[in-house]
């Protein structure tokens, strides 16, 4: 019996890196989950009565670099993980971290433009109206035949050199490209979170994204469904609302 109770923990321990080894990208789920904390923490800041609500270049870029990492990453987690199971088991994580490395400066790139002409523009004090056209356009775009015609096309996960400064590089265009696609695919919506600093949207336009990429493998039924355009035009609505009140 003693025997059979050290084994356990043993057991137990097998049983969690077997799992972690099957799926390296967890620690992109970890990644997030801190950067929805630090969202959090930087709305509870900015609702405090005696904080500015204008927010710098500066703030207004660090705040789009965490909804990238909370928003974004999850919905990379699987091609993540792709690249990283097709690469050397000595370099899962490595590939790994250089695929995320190109997802997440092309999004940082992205950024900095709209940031810059959110700015600019001076779109960063009650831009409500755009925000409703920009969800409206989410809604609009959800559905559109050039979009599911987009979601719906199969692309391969080419790896090049198995190894060293090539196999990284490789891996790192792999991610400017899934980042390409997944601005192309909702390219409104993040429209709408370079004018907004809701995280309620943001939680919203989250569950939209993630919802439309767990039914299944099979691309013909991907993107493109009438629920999610209905829930972006519900929060077009909701924005409405609170722009008139």
């Amino acid at each position: 019996m003693t025997t059979l109770a050290g084994e356990r923990p043993r057991l137990a321990r097998r049983s969690v890196r077997r799992h972690l080894a099957w799926h390296p990208e967890w620690w992109l789920y970890a990644v997030a989950a801190a950067a929805w904390v630090a969202l959090l923490a930087m709305s509870l800041a900015m609702s405090m009565p005696m904080v500015a609500h204008t927010l710098s270049w500066t703030e207004r870029w660090s705040h789009w670099l965490l909804m990238v990492g909370a928003m974004m990453l999850p919905v990379a987690a699987r091609q993540v993980r792709a690249v990283a199971q097709r690469s050397l088991w000595s370099r899962r994580q490595r590939s790994a971290g250089w695929f995320v490395v190109g997802y997440v400066a092309l999004w940082a790139a992205v950024g900095a433009g709209l940031v810059t002409i959110v700015i600019g523009a001076g779109l960063d004090d009650g831009a409500s109206d755009l925000l409703v056209v920009s969800l409206l356009l989410a809604a609009a775009w959800q559905t559109s035949a050039p979009r599911r015609r987009l979601v719906r096309r199969c692309e391969a996960l080419k790896l090049g050199a198995p190894s060293g400064l090539a196999g990284d590089l490789d891996c790192a265009r792999l991610g400017v490209r899934s980042g390409v696609r997944c601005l192309q695919e909702c390219w409104p919506a993040m429209i709408a979170m370079a004018l907004s600093q809701s995280l309620v949207l943001m939680v919203g336009l989250t569950v939209v994204l993630l919802t439309e990429r767990t039914r299944g493998a099979n691309p013909q039924r991907r993107g493109g469904r009438p629920l999610e355009a209905w829930v972006l035009a519900g929060f077009a609505a909701a924005a409405l609302v609170v722009a008139l009140t």
